[in-house]
């Protein structure tokens, strides 16, 4: 009797568990599955919205005839989805007149191609440069002007280019004559080619190979760098050279650079401080 009571209990106290177990179990599927479709829409929202995609792809058709150049942007935005931030004021202090009527008829251009174009078509003839600065969130058309106040640090390790190869000057020569020489005169000697056993192909070359050699410091070379890179890319903007807003140093193999960040750009890679994914574009011709 106890045997059968006690197994009665232990079947309904299984029965319980199981459909708690079930229930929370069903539960925990439909939370996953919530949090994932959630995680799927923000994905997708922001790939959509994200300009460095969203500047690859192909607008067509392009039919402006006479469109004012801020009627032409607003244009572009719309069909490309991507959030356009444009100082008028700054840009009409600069010579730009929202006005201008701009014409373009065009067939599968990229985006940022097409923003390019836009850009140099409203451009007054001033010689004013122009860009359009990128950044997660939108496109932000600006002046070379505004971009040079708009400066950024990054780092650049440059230890690989500061070493310096040994440089051997008694290599040994290598004299193959000799040695077939030796081996032929060895073979015939019945000796199965002993004869040659003690001679080598090699000789050693002449040189000193402790010379001295006149080598720069590290420091002496990571400024040869800096200077190269101040006198090739942008020059006018480096303070060694005049300008106000740019600098290098150099430290302990590696380049401490503030500059634009269409500057930046044109250096290459590297780790920075602060406007991460933010990069800016010339506009070709401006």
């Amino acid at each position: 009797m106890s045997r059968t009571i006690l197994t009665l209990a232990i079947g309904a106290f299984i029965a319980l568990t199981s459909s708690a177990d079930a229930q929370t179990l069903q539960q925990r599927i439909k939370y996953v599955q919530n949090k994932r479709a959630n995680e799927s829409r923000i994905q997708s929202s922001s790939g959509s919205i994200n300009p460095v995609v969203r500047l690859r792809n192909i607008v067509d058709p392009i039919d402006l005839e006479e469109v004012s150049a801020k009627r032409a942007l607003e244009w572009w935005s719309n069909s490309t989805g991507i959030p356009l931030v444009v100082n008028w004021t700054v840009l009409e202090n600069q010579g730009f007149d929202r006005n201008k009527a701009i014409s373009l008829k065009l067939r599968f251009i990229p985006a940022g191609r097409l923003l390019s174009m836009l850009i140099h078509e409203m451009s007054p003839d001033l010689g004013v440069e122009m860009m359009y600065q990128i950044t997660p969130w939108y496109v932000r058309i600006l002046t070379k002007e505004q971009a040079n106040k708009m400066t950024v640090i990054r780092i650049f390790d440059i230890r690989d280019l500061l070493h310096i190869p040994p440089d051997f000057t008694n290599a040994p020569a290598f004299d193959l004559n000799s040695a077939l020489s030796n081996t032929s005169s060895g073979g015939s000697g019945g000796g199965g080619g002993g004869g040659g056993a003690g001679s080598s192909i090699f000789s050693m070359g002449g040189g000193d190979a402790n010379r001295s050699l006149e080598v720069k410091s590290s420091a002496e070379r990571g400024e040869d760098i800096a200077q190269l890179i101040r006198d090739s890319i942008e020059p006018e903007v480096w303070q060694a050279n005049g300008g106000e807003y740019a600098s290098i140093k150099y430290f302990n193999g590696q380049l401490i650079i503030k500059a634009p960040l269409y500057v930046h750009a044109k250096i290459g890679p590297s780790r920075s401080i602060g406007r991460k994914g933010t990069r800016s574009i010339f506009v070709p011709g401006s």
